[in-house]
């Protein structure tokens, strides 16, 4: 693992005597790709309460199953270029264990994977101990090692995956709110239909999830207009709203919302149009059960936001100010697909995203807010922004809740958001390890990036960091095109 870009006691020094209410950046970089601010607020307000989210963080347990999972799952992230290694492995492992071939086979299979993936020369290299000796098992025991990897690789990915179906799922659900007080947002994996028949299976699915009685807390449901649809486009927004009334109803029923995710660019336009069709021949009456997700990465994501607000206006008018439509606010997962439509470096997405919430925090008695984020500057940020907008009779009155992606390093800083008395969903995906070793891939990436705030952030909970030097480099602008959520 490479070290963590450190700012020098004199930069940081500097740093803080900005006296500007608006962010000015120096725009030489430093190696690692983050930007030396030329002024940062004296009395800074985010600092001031990413310092007390931090203090809020409940200790964690060591050694529990998850810890080990953690643990597996380092192995995997300890180095980027590992990764697709790793993955190529675990496919492998998949496709094998479907056919009906002898033991001996797959695992002489799995063994000849691993010296293609981690030849012996190039291993002296690596840093974990524990993974040398486990290529080291694959050599001399492959039967152990194929065992044994099936098993690790899967009780890794059970950290960011709350089960392979529907009844894991809800214990997994029920145990973390039992122990944190976080809810959840219920999503399947590798869900997008190929076929009007896996469509049909998807919404039957969301049905049952819908009426399935979980014990705790309220019912969150991430629906894609790709699953419901087959071959969502423009041309399939009547298709949708059908499907779309289908599922309110019975979210209606069962006190539970529906959140549309946002998925490809060039099908937004019809996924934002299919919400307001859907309303308007509803006549608005799913206002509470029926949300959407904002992208804020994208270049048009103001003119998105803009438009979310006249539906939310007409949603709580016609309502008599008794609903309020659920927006979550996301960065972006698809900037490599969609790069012409993205905002061209991440301090001008992290800049966006607070320039979306405050239009909604602005007209914010028409909306439920969620801030899906596990930056904490932009966490930081957001509550600062909230509380400038609130009137004071309540903490919540703002309507701005938080939302994270299970098992991600950052996770704890949601559990200091809860304890702070916040609404809070964990985002749990179910799905089998095949179906689901794509999300843990993706996962694994962003974790490993070391100058993503999910490897600062467990840098600072292993005690690399001090909490000065963790706070100085989360809130120094980055430069570079990735996007960290």
């Amino acid at each position: 693992m490479g070290k963590m870009p450190i700012l020098d006691p004199t930069t940081a020094r500097a740093a803080m005597g900005r006296t500007s209410s608006r962010r000015r950046i120096d725009l030489q970089a430093s190696s690692q790709g983050r930007i030396t601010p030329a002024v940062i607020p004296s009395n800074n307000p985010f600092r001031e309460t990413a310092i007390s989210v931090l203090a809020s963080i409940p200790k964690i347990t060591r050694f529990s199953m998850n810890y080990v999972r953690g643990f597996l799952a380092g192995i995997v992230m300890q180095d980027q270029a590992l990764i697709p290694k790793f993955k190529e492995l675990s496919e492998r492992a998949v496709e094998i264990e479907k056919l009906d071939v002898p033991f001996g086979n797959k695992y002489r299979v799995i063994q000849a994977q691993v010296k293609l993936s981690f030849p012996k020369e190039s291993r002296g290299a690596l840093a974990s101990k524990f993974l040398r000796f486990g290529l080291w098992i694959a050599d001399n025991a492959g039967w152990a090692f194929y065992l044994g990897y099936k098993i690790g690789m899967k009780e890794a990915a059970k950290r960011f995956i709350a089960g392979e179906n529907l009844d894991q799922a809800a214990q997994t659900i029920q145990t973390v709110h039992r122990k944190t007080g976080v809810g959840y947002i219920y999503d399947v994996v590798a869900e997008e239909a190929d076929s009007p028949a896996a469509a049909q299976a998807n919404v039957e699915g969301y049905l049952t999830v819908l009426r399935r009685p979980i014990i705790g807390p309220e019912k969150v449901v991430s629906v894609k207009l790709t699953g419901l649809v087959a071959g969502f486009d423009e041309t399939k927004i009547d298709e949708a709203v059908e499907v779309l009334k289908t599922l309110a109803f019975a979210a209606s029923q069962n006190d539970a919302v529906i959140v549309i995710d946002m998925e490809r660019y060039h099908i937004k336009d019809a996924t934002l149009t299919v919400l307001e069709r859907f309303m308007e021949e509803t006549q608005y009456k799913y206002g509470n059960n029926v949300g959407i997700v904002i992208q804020t990465y994208l270049q048009d994501s103001l003119e998105d936001i803009d438009r979310l607000s006249k539906l939310a206006a007409k949603v709580y008018h016609i309502n008599d100010g008794n609903s309020r439509l659920f927006v979550r606010f996301v960065k972006g997962a698809y900037q490599s697909k969609d790069k012409d439509q993205v905002l061209p470096n991440h301090e001008a997405v992290n800049q966006r995203y607070i320039d979306c919430l405050e239009v909604a925090l602005r007209e914010k008695e028409y909306y439920r807010i969620a801030v899906a984020s596990h930056n904490l500057r932009t966490i930081s940020e957001s509550i600062t922004l909230a509380n400038k907008y609130s009137t004071g009779e309540q903490q919540d009155d703002s309507n701005i809740e938080f939302e994270m992606l299970l098992g991600m390093p950052a996770a704890p800083i949601l559990l200091g958001l809860a304890a702070q008395g916040y609404n809070t969903r964990f985002y749990m995906p179910v799905g089998s390890f095949g179906d689901s070793l794509a999300y843990f891939m993706r996962r694994m990436e962003e974790n490993a990036n070391s100058s993503s705030c999910q490897m600062l952030y467990a840098e600072y909970s292993k005690g690399n960091l001090s909490q000065k030097t963790f706070l100085d480099l989360a809130f120094t602008p980055v430069r570079s095109n990735g996007v960290t959520v």
